[in-house]
């Protein structure tokens, strides 16, 4: 998990904010979309969830932060099913400047599912969404490969990828910039794409300096379902803007979250 903390001057105590903590619920056809804002000296943090609203063999979402934000970070989540096999992520990065998008996919067997997407946008006060989007860069070079590992470039915030071919899932997304897949029971080769989220150091014309952390967690599989659940929490005075998950049992499984 990524989180930040941001060096700019203090609010006046009591001062008015059309941030505070509030979670807004809307609809849109075929999903529910939800909302959660926070504000702390002058930095405002979406997150926006959208899920699907009927089972399928397998989803594609794009999930759009407000336009008043600039994203910074995602991630995807196949809910567990009651019973039976679920959805596999085959896809969870960003698009641009707002829209993170994630895939999943059922696989051998019939395993209809819903799927959710997270996508995490900032807005710092002094500064415009567009000259923030402006600061953030997404990479995504290309390889035929298992995994592939950040280039050195600026600072990293978070991080995505997607299978582009061959029955491969992930066993890896995490913000430092790797992203990893396997196949699963049935032999398959593939390609797969990564996507990294960074911005330049140093200060933010306009608003100041950001200073940017990692925090991870581990957790061991429940042995009667074979899922484990890790969390993770920030610092206090710091906020999330980016997360990740990573299988590390010998079996290496599938990632059927990573958010």
């Amino acid at each position: 998990m990524t989180q930040f903390a941001a060096c700019a001057p203090e609010m006046e105590e009591g001062a008015p904010s059309d941030f505070e903590d509030e979670e807004v619920a809307t609809l849109a056809e075929g999903l529910s979309i939800s909302a959660l804002h926070d504000y702390v000296q002058g930095v405002a943090v979406q997150s926006k969830v959208c899920t699907t609203d009927s089972p399928a063999s397998s989803h594609t979402v794009d999930c759009t932060v407000d336009a008043g934000y600039a994203l910074v970070g995602g991630g995807a989540r196949v809910p567990p099913p009651a019973s039976g096999s679920g959805g596999l992520l085959r896809e969870s990065r960003p698009v641009d400047g707002r829209t993170w998008r994630a895939s999943s996919q059922q696989h051998i067997v019939s395993a209809p599912h819903n799927l959710s997407i997270y996508a995490l946008g900032l807005r710092l006060d002094g500064v415009t969404a567009q000259t923030l989007r402006d600061q953030i860069g997404i990479v995504s070079p290309y390889a035929p490969a298992n995994s592939l590992a950040s280039p050195g470039i600026r600072r990293m915030i978070s991080g995505g990828g997607r299978v582009t071919s061959g029955a491969r899932f992930f066993t890896s997304s995490k913000p430092a910039g790797e992203v990893a897949v396997k196949d699963h029971i049935v032999s398959s080769s593939g390609a797969i794409e990564l996507y990294l989220t960074h911005m330049p150091p140093g200060i933010i014309e306009g608003f100041g300096a950001l200073e940017i952390q990692q925090r991870t967690g581990s957790s061991s599989a429940n042995a009667s379902i074979g899922v484990a659940t890790a969390t993770v929490s920030v610092t206090p005075g710091y906020a999330v803007i980016g997360y990740g998950g990573d299988s590390t049992s010998v079996s290496e499984r599938r990632l059927p979250a990573t958010g």
